[in-house]
């Protein structure tokens, strides 16, 4: 299975519900909260961090204009982190997702994984060897971490 592949498996709860039509741009935005919540998840496991970005996350949902805003962000926040955990346990990697039209009416979901060099064994041994597979430096606060 593909990154990507993971990736809509994981957010299929909302895709199912995307209108036609919907522009790329709108859709990245969309997928935004999930990729949010996945990276914040994995980013706590990669080892000692300074801050806890899913604590974070929910904070900035307390500022949140009304209570009924608060508490259907936060249910939809508790609903992905439920559902990597449930899902993707052993997913160690972060994503970056990026959206665009296929010129055809649907959209095109890329995703890079972002994973420090320490874990990079947990990377499926299939993406290891794909020949398109490109490997770059990224440092989230200090840790160094492999792009593909």
């Amino acid at each position: 299975m593909k990154a990507s592949e993971i990736f809509l498996k994981y957010v299929e709860p909302m895709m199912d519900r995307v209108p036609k039509g919907t522009k790329a741009a709108d859709l990245q935005k969309m997928l935004s909260v999930p990729e949010m919540v996945w990276n914040a998840l994995v980013i706590q496991e990669w080892g000692p961090n300074k801050n806890d970005h899913l604590k974070m996350l929910y904070e900035q949902l307390a500022s949140a204009q009304s209570p009924t805003d608060r508490q259907g962000m936060t249910a939809l926040v508790d609903m992905w982190v439920t559902r990597k955990r449930t899902l993707f346990p052993e997913a160690k990697w972060a994503f970056d997702v990026s959206v665009r039209d296929d010129g055809l009416g649907g959209h095109v979901v890329r995703t890079y994984i972002r994973i420090p060099d320490h874990l990079k064994h947990v990377i499926p041994t299939e993406w290891q060897k794909r020949e398109n597979v490109r490997f770059a430096e990224f440092q989230p606060q200090s840790h160094q971490a492999t792009k593909i």
